[in-house]
């Protein structure tokens, strides 16, 4: 019983550390964000009474006229996000160096549903 209560508690521990972690992270760096709130991050009335664009637009007003760099954090549930502010970084991203940013991540099933498997959804070589 014992050996399940320690047990217990690390678990607790590790995940409460864990937890920090993520939603310190822009924190931790310096990087002007709104404070985020467990689990939800910045984007906790999505759905309820506002859509994600409004809470990016939101966030984007707000911080556009700072001059302590391009972007701002942002916490979508657990994932930390770039909102960028700087028409010029934005220009540097999409068009300069667009070829280092081909790897996002996002879905697409070339067989089973080809209009996902466009330019901005693919991935390495193919792209």
């Amino acid at each position: 019983m014992a050996v399940l209560i320690v047990l217990l508690i690390g678990v607790i521990t590790f995940v409460a550390w864990y937890v920090h972690q993520r939603f310190n992270y822009w924190k931790r760096r310096g990087i002007p964000h709104d404070e985020p709130k467990i689990p939800f991050g910045n984007t906790s009335e999505l759905m309820k009474t506002v859509q994600l664009s409004d809470i990016f637009k939101r966030t984007y007003n707000k911080y556009k006229k700072r001059t302590d760099g391009p972007f701002v954090g942002f916490y979508m549930y657990f994932k930390q996000m770039v909102v960028v502010t700087d028409i010029d970084f934005v220009k540097t991203i999409l068009i300069r160096e667009f070829d280092k940013f081909h790897d996002r991540g996002l879905f697409h099933n070339e067989r089973d549903d080809p209009l996902s498997a466009h330019l901005v959804n693919i991935e390495g070589q193919k792209w």
